[in-house]
């Protein structure tokens, strides 16, 4: 799950500030794993 907002400029740039939760298994060649629980967050620009 990703939560999040977009912030645009007057001059068309975005700002995405967002918050992540995931609770499953893993991908790819590591997908019998169970890592947990887990959160992060992080922001995104584009020009």
């Amino acid at each position: 799950m990703h939560l999040g907002v977009d912030l645009v400029s007057a001059g068309g740039g975005i700002c995405s500030p967002y918050f992540a939760y995931s609770s499953s298994n893993g991908r790819g060649i590591d997908f019998p794993k169970f890592s947990g629980n887990e959160i992060g967050f992080g922001i995104t620009l584009m020009p």
